[in-house]
């Protein structure tokens, strides 16, 4: 019998959707996930001692990325790296930014032509 409503969206299993359309460039799972990281956006989540505040925020801005939509990728990541930083997560912190470096870049070089798909 074929699935017909999505999965259930927590936070570690939307993370595991957005980095498999990253990694593959599968816009189809990238607009899937984002849809699904929606209901989470204004939500801080905190399983056990594990705050997952920035890390919808990281995740929409991967998948804003993944869609070409460098704007909102850009002030998703921003949003993710200032929350992680208010959290002192160095791990995400480090995601975060590494991950907000590549799309800035990408979204200056593809304004000014210096960069086509």
């Amino acid at each position: 019998m074929a699935r017909t409503t999505a999965p259930p969206c927590g936070p570690g299993t939307c993370p595991g959707w957005a980095g498999t359309g990253r990694r593959r460039d599968r816009a189809d799972l990238a607009a899937i996930v984002l849809e699904l990281l929606t209901l989470l956006t204004a939500r801080h989540l905190v399983l056990g001692a594990m705050h997952h505040r920035g890390a919808v925020a990281h995740w929409q801005g991967v998948c804003h990325r993944v869609l070409g939509d460098l704007h909102a990728a850009e002030g998703r990541l921003r949003q993710a790296l200032a929350e992680h930083e208010d959290l002192d997560c160095p791990h995400w912190i480090a995601l975060s930014a590494d991950t907000l470096g590549m799309t800035t870049l990408t979204n200056r070089y593809t304004r000014h032509g210096l960069l086509t798909e």
